[in-house]
């Protein structure tokens, strides 16, 4: 293989992963652990790891195990005073003893995730 094909060749993958990373640039994620079944709307996730994906308005529970996934548009996207050190989830306790969550504050940043439901 010549200079000019070897030039060529990684012009193209490096060009390839520039494309992925703008199409994901929007999508921030953050990680998530729940020690016990939990509500979020009118969905119960299993306890487990996740990853948040937020995209907007939208936000995404990703089971790390890949074997949930759940999508909730009601989601109130409000800015704190100051940045939140680690991602929180704030709950509460529901008269059936199910855990709620009313308000996830994201890591590194002021954002504050208010569920309405």
């Amino acid at each position: 293989m010549n200079t000019k094909s070897l030039l060529m060749v990684a012009s193209l993958c490096l060009s390839t992963a520039f494309a992925v990373n703008a199409k994901n640039a929007g999508v921030k994620t953050y990680a998530v652990l729940f020690s016990e079944p939990t509500t979020v709307g009118k969905i119960v996730l299993p306890k487990g790891d996740y990853k948040l994906k937020l995209d907007g308005a939208n936000l995404t529970f990703v089971l790390v195990d890949g074997s949930k996934t759940v999508t909730t548009t009601v989601v109130k996207i409000d800015n704190g005073a100051k940045k939140a050190e680690q991602t929180l989830v704030m709950t509460d306790k529901s008269s059936d003893g199910t855990l709620r969550i009313h308000e996830i504050d994201l890591g590194g940043s002021t954002m504050k995730l208010v569920f309405t439901e």
